[in-house]
């Protein structure tokens, strides 16, 4: 054999203009040639595995660095920032980098998450499967019905845990594909359920809530702003449809003591079949609850100057339109004697109330927002350190009524034995809430 060297030149960086740019590296490589007429192979040239694959076009390095690239931010992105760190590419290059990537060996763990997705909302959606250990997916299934669950459980026998939510769907399939497999709720469908409970149980405590807004307001020595009238055929229609769920409410609790099953009564009454359900879940409806109005009115950045002059003494409403104007307001003169009269309103109600002494009215906010049930059981079951100081005090004027009080410690350390998993005091609040008074 003999042997020659030649020099490969490798550039080490290329500028954003797409010129090579930077430092050369000089490196010599042996060329071998046989001597032997009958040898299939003519010539032997030294590898370099550390540096680059034979017959490639990149050195190892820049191709890491471009599947690193293409993996984090997938083809179109890692291409403009590719451009940015001097690696020029195409979105073409880093997909066969990508598909010569070898798949990792992943063993199956023994605890899986199974939730749904949506490939596109409402139209198609599928099943993620998700290692609960290692927080990372698992697989992604084509479907959300039992058969394609269970033909996928079935194929790993060695799975123990398997978390879920509330589906019959998915309980079918895991019950079929994976029996061996304890199916439990996972945390956040645990809260979820008890905040449904709470909710439905704030519902019936509407007198409660409205006594704990009220002495909430006057803690903090402000008043209710009374809304608007709201219109009275919206009023009217409102109060038709609450009373129709009442009766609706009273014939299922009827026809079902009279023996009648549950697609007797759907049947019967007109109604779906989880509406008979939802129905016989709830003892009673309570009073219908105010309407929350999140659209934020035009005239809100100027409510504080308002209410300032409002009760210093100067009420003329065409008066103060003139001047908001001047500072901005391109509302009308109508949302502004609006907003006086509801000052006004407020303001003979205090009178009323401090048996003749006149006040004048201090906003909560600009935009209240009133203590729903469900705004209630969302305050209740939010963790104390991500609540604001005045939602806190909320709460604690909450917890001055005997009847939300107890349901207010029940939730609150459920949801701590859930988060903090306490499962050693799981039975003990099992046992103590059962025997409470609600």
């Amino acid at each position: 054999m003999t042997a020659s060297n030649f020099t490969v030149h490798i550039p080490q960086g290329v500028s954003r203009s797409g010129f090579l740019a930077g430092t050369f590296l000089q490196l010599q490589t042996r060329k071998f040639f046989c001597l032997n007429a009958a040898c299939k192979r003519r010539i032997f040239t030294e590898r370099m595995p550390q540096v680059m694959a034979p017959w490639a076009r990149r050195t190892c390095r820049l191709a890491q660095y471009l599947q690193a690239l293409a993996l984090s931010l997938g083809e179109n992105a890692g291409v403009r920032l590719g451009r940015q760190w001097g690696y020029i590419s195409s979105r073409n290059t880093l997909l066969r980098l990508l598909a010569k990537l070898s798949t990792p060996c992943v063993s199956m763990p023994k605890q899986l998450g199974v939730d749904d997705f949506a490939f596109r909302k409402g139209q198609r959606y599928g099943t993620i499967i998700v290692d609960l250990e290692a927080h990372r997916p698992v697989a992604l299934l084509g479907g959300r019905n039992a058969q394609t669950l269970a033909d996928w459980l079935e194929s790993y026998p060695s799975i123990e845990v398997l978390s879920r939510d509330r589906s019959k769907t998915y309980r079918q399939g895991m019950s079929q594909g994976a029996p061996q497999a304890i199916q439990v709720a996972d945390r956040f469908h645990l809260l979820q359920n008890l905040s449904e409970v709470l909710e439905r149980y704030f519902r019936r405590q509407h007198k409660g809530l409205k006594i704990a807004e009220l002495d909430y307001a006057q803690s903090i020595g402000a008043m209710l702003i009374v809304p608007a009238r709201p219109n009275p055929s919206r009023q009217v229609i409102a109060d038709q449809c609450h009373q129709r769920c009442l009766e609706k409410h009273q014939q299922v609790h009827s026809l079902r003591q009279q023996g009648m099953s549950v697609l007797d009564i759907a049947h019967h009454l007109v109604m779906g079949k989880r509406t008979v359900y939802t129905y016989l879940s709830l003892p009673s409806i309570g009073e219908r609850q105010p309407k929350q109005v999140n659209k934020v009115s035009i005239l809100e950045p100027y409510k504080p100057y308002l209410v300032g002059h409002w009760t210093a003494g100067k009420r003329m409403a065409k008066q103060l339109f003139y001047e908001i104007q001047e500072q901005g307001y391109e509302g009308t003169y109508e949302t502004v004697a609006r907003f006086m009269q509801q000052l006004a309103l407020t303001h003979k109600q205090a009178v009323k109330q401090q048996l003749g002494i006149p006040s004048s009215p201090l906003l909560i906010s600009a935009k209240h927002r009133p203590l729903t049930a469900r705004r209630a059981s969302w305050l209740v079951l939010q963790p104390a350190h991500k609540l604001s100081k005045a939602n806190r005090n909320l709460i604690n004027v909450m917890t001055r009524q005997p009847k939300l009080l107890t349901a207010i410690c029940w939730a609150q350390s459920f949801a701590k034995i859930v988060r903090e998993r306490l499962s050693t005091q799981l039975n003990s609040w099992l046992e103590e809430s059962i025997n409470s008074s609600i």
